[in-house]
């Protein structure tokens, strides 16, 4: 119940501002009594007839119906509702808040809400969001605007006939609760019961015409009773309908008094409703600013709907609850005039606390994704449903050239797209906005933008629509991918050159993620197994299987030891191919590591030498046919000719003499060349194995020169030792062996008279030998190329100096199988240097420095040959 002071100008109990905001009476019928026939009640004659009779279509406004409109946006919280009615081809706005002169204006039936709330089955209609509705979406007030986000309505009732509409609407799409719609009910039924009225009293002025007496006499009758209960039925249904509202509503008498007030105005006020009213308003909740300063009664906006008799609307102030505190309200302040004269106001309010701290957060919101814009590395181009430029970052105006304040409502399409898809882009624009679909929204895309010099680059580009109350708006977001393009080529290009040179190579490429175990291959690698293009092992145990079961231990092996060291994967195995054909594979691999020392990668190749394989074993059998078919007769005719050579079968002439001389150093010289290339052959095939034992560097040394003396001594150079006595594990023979190629070598090289070098040193944890000559030294571009097999600095050493050109091939290899590396260093005209590393284990307890002071050699050939073989031990 409400509680009510007197009126003083009246006397009556509720006053002129109750009977301002409920001046209908209602009918009383319930929903079920209003349900009505279909759709073809627009056109039925007796609902028409009795919209006509009303006389209510292309009448002025009238303050019942404009109130009844305004209590329906109360109730319903909507800035925009209205008091329509249907006519069989149109509907006709009796009474509208919330659109400057819209009373009076009429609208097709045929695009009408009212009228399909009209026609609807149970009278009433509610459309939350009309551009989800299959039946509104198209709408023209829906598509094209001005925009209807939501609907609800209820149809007025006279007669059992619908004939108009009590409804809300508003841009934005929102749900109407049942609360609401039982309100807009009710206002209905209130619109219904004062067109009833209406229509009883046009009939009682149409009677008392005809027959005066009866008139009177009824009236006297029946107008007491008629008046108790129309205003029982009055106050039942205010109190309903301001019972609905959440917002406050108090009604004020000519001196700002409160009249009555409802629930949701105690609770915002603090106030109980018995204490409200009779108290100024003013003086009780907006005594004071904002800022706590005091507010005079005469300078508040609320009050003055009193003075001037128009609506004061403020849409952010403060009212001061009973506890002290302050609560951000909004507030309307609507006069009530009575003949002519301002009689009071009814004061709307409502909390917008929640509003504004929304407020504030969208404005933090909108500043953050400012901040975020304006630092942006992508451009930002925002663009309104005509295809016009309302916003650009800094990132933008980098990238396209032009500054925002240059493109800001300039076309988008005559600013930064190539001439030639600008048709194509306002096509997309137009179906997009006439059917709300567009196949590049939301899409990643690379497209060429349009600078403002004119030339053209590559950006990867993404378009969001957005849709507000102002229609459809679009942001995207570009990068210039120039770089990554080019980049993107030309990793294409050297991936298709890997292809390519796969084919060619005969190998291909595989890379197997650790933690998933999966594996790819390429297409090479397909073609190697057999196996169609695209398919690969799923899974390390299916690659397994697809080697050869004798050799899947070792893979398996091989693989395991690889990712446990971090070693590369090198090793050869047989294959098995889908049709059971072998093939002979050598596969090559890294492992890779995360930041925790996890393998997780490991990539590599695979190679088909079967060919290479079949190669070796022909190369192997020829080695063997060497070794027995030539050697075994070369080793008779050198001892036949050993035999002649020493006179055993007499003595020759002076010129056979020397004939035999030139056949036994040729068939030596064969022999060592069929010796050299064995052995270098056995050594890189493993079919030599060495065998390392303890020894000294020095004695090492020692017995390679014991084996050069008779060609140092026929060459007249001399060899100077300078060794440590160094431990070492190695092959003796071998090493002995390399040595001796090292220092023949430089023998052979030096000029008469001159010396040549031997040394070694601990480096580190190695043994270095050295072997330095003073011949003609070796070209720079050759270095390295004299380790190969029969290389020669020179084409005329092989016949002046002697030799096969395999003897730098032997040492690199057998230096290599001892783990050990070996290099020349040369300047043209002053020598050359020879020199190599070994593992040492350890270096031995003496260290003896030899000297190579001409006072403490030892001479140990005879004058005509002066080789320096060896230098006494200097004291420690």
């Amino acid at each position: 119940m409400y509680a009510r002071a007197p009126d003083p100008s009246t006397g009556d109990e509720l006053g002129r501002s109750l009977r301002a905001l409920a001046r209908l009476k209602f009918s009383g019928r319930t929903d079920d009594e209003l349900r009505m026939r279909a759709v073809d009640r627009l056109h039925d004659a007796h609902r028409l007839s009795v919209l006509h009779d009303l006389d209510i279509l292309d009448t002025v406004a009238e303050p019942a119906y404009d109130d009844l409109a305004r209590l329906a946006s109360i109730c319903c919280d909507s800035k925009i509702a209205a008091v329509n009615f249907v006519d069989d081809d149109r509907h006709w706005t009796k009474a509208i808040v919330g659109v400057e002169g819209g009373q009076g204006a009429s609208l097709s039936a045929g695009l009408s809400f009212c009228a399909a709330t009209v026609a609807s089955a149970d009278g009433q209609l509610s459309v939350p969001d009309t551009q989800r509705s299959e039946r509104w979406r198209s709408h023209p007030l829906v598509a094209e605007g001005p925009t209807v986000g939501f609907y609800a309505g209820a149809s007025i009732v006279v007669a059992d006939e619908p004939i108009g509409v009590v409804c809300v609407f508003g841009h934005e799409p929102r749900p109407v609760g049942e609360r609401e719609q039982q309100a807009l009910r009710a206002l209905a039924r209130q619109a219904s019961a004062q067109l009833e009225l209406r229509m009883r009293d046009a009939h009682l002025s149409e009677l008392a015409v005809k027959d005066p007496l009866t008139v009177a006499r009824t009236a006297g009758t029946f107008g007491d009773m008629r008046s108790l209960a129309r205003s029982s039925e009055l106050l039942e249904h205010n109190q309903l309908i301001l019972d609905a509202a959440g917002d406050g509503i108090c009604g004020l008498n000519r001196d700002g008094i409160v009249t009555f007030a409802n629930p949701a105005a105690a609770a915002l006020t603090g106030y109980a409703i018995d204490e409200l009213v009779g108290r100024n308003l003013h003086e009780t909740v907006h005594h004071s600013r904002a800022d706590g300063s005091p507010y005079p009664f005469e300078e508040c906006p609320g009050m003055a709907s009193l003075r001037d008799g128009t609506v004061h609307h403020v849409d952010d102030d403060v009212y001061w609850s009973k506890d002290g505190s302050g609560r951000p309200v909004e507030f309307t302040s609507t006069p009530i005039v009575t003949d002519g004269a301002v009689t009071g106001a009814v004061m709307v309010f409502k909390d917008i606390t929640e509003r504004k701290a929304a407020g504030a957060a969208l404005r933090a919101s909108e500043h953050r994704t400012r901040e975020i814009l304006q630092t942006a590395h992508d451009a930002f181009v925002a663009m309104d449903c005509d295809g016009l430029i309302t916003d650009w970052n800094p990132q933008a105006q980098a990238s396209f050239g032009w500054s925002r304040d240059e493109v800001l409502g300039h076309e988008l399409a005559e600013t930064i797209i190539p001439e030639r898809d600008r048709a194509a882009h306002r096509r997309g624009l137009a179906r997009f906005l006439a059917t709300g679909e567009g196949s590049i929204l939301g899409q990643r895309l690379q497209l060429r933008a349009l600078h403002r010099d004119g030339h053209e680059f590559a950006i990867e580009l993404t378009i969001s629509p957005l849709q507000s109350a102002d229609g459809w708006s679009f942001n995207a977001f570009a990068r210039d991918i120039t770089e990554r393009t080019a980049a993107e080529q030309l990793l294409e290009r050297q991936r298709q050159q890997l292809l390519e040179a796969q084919v060619v190579g005969g190998f291909g490429s595989w890379e197997w993620d650790i933690v998933s175990d999966t594996i790819e291959w390429s297409d090479e690698l397909c073609r190697m197994y057999g196996l169609p293009l695209g398919s690969h092992p799923q899974g390390s145990e299916e690659a397994a299987r697809a080697t050869h079961p004798e050799d899947r231990a070792l893979w398996q092996a091989s693989v395991q030891a690889s990712l446990q060291s971090g070693e590369p994967l090198d090793f050869e195995f047989r294959a098995v191919r889908p049709d059971g054909s072998t093939l002979m594979a050598h596969s090559r691999g890294e492992v890779i590591f995360d930041a925790q020392g996890t393998p997780v990668r490991m990539v590599g190749t695979a190679q088909d030498i079967t060919e290479r394989h079949e190669l070796e074993r022909v190369k192997d059998e020829f080695t063997s046919v060497v070794s027995h078919e030539l050697r075994t007769p070369l080793t008779s005719i050198r001892g036949s000719l050993g035999l002649l050579e020493s006179g055993v079968l007499g003595e020759l002439p002076a010129q056979g003499q020397r004939m035999v001389e030139i056949a036994v150093q040729n068939t030596d010289r064969l022999v060592r060349l069929i010796n050299d290339i064995l052995d270098i052959e056995r050594i890189n095939s493993g079919q030599i194995d060495m065998h390392p034992q303890s020894c000294d560097a020095r004695e090492l040394i020692d017995r390679a020169c014991d084996a050069v003396t008779s060609l140092a001594d026929a060459a007249s150079v001399s060899v100077v030792i300078e060794a440590e006595r160094l431990a070492l594990s190695v092959d003796a023979d071998r090493i002995i062996q390399t040595l001796t190629n090292l220092i023949s070598n430089a023998v052979k090289f030096s000029p008469p008279g001159s010396s040549v070098h031997v040394s070694c040193s601990c480096r580190d944890a190695e043994v270095l030998f050295e072997v330095s000559d003073e011949g003609r030294g070796i070209p720079a571009e050759k270095l390295e190329s004299i380790f190969g097999r029969f290389a020669q600095v020179d084409a005329s050493d092989s016949r002046e100096k002697g030799g096969t050109g395999l003897g730098l091939a032997i040492c690199r290899s057998i230096v290599d199988q001892h783990g050990g590396r070996i290099w020349a260093h040369s300047e043209p005209g002053q020598g050359a240097t020879f020199s190599f590393v070994l593992p040492a284990p350890g270096t031995g307890a003496a260290s003896d420095r030899r000297s190579i002071d001409a006072d403490e050699l030892e001479v140990v050939a005879d004058a005509d040959a002066p080789l320096v073989w060896s230098a006494t031990t200097t004291p420690a």
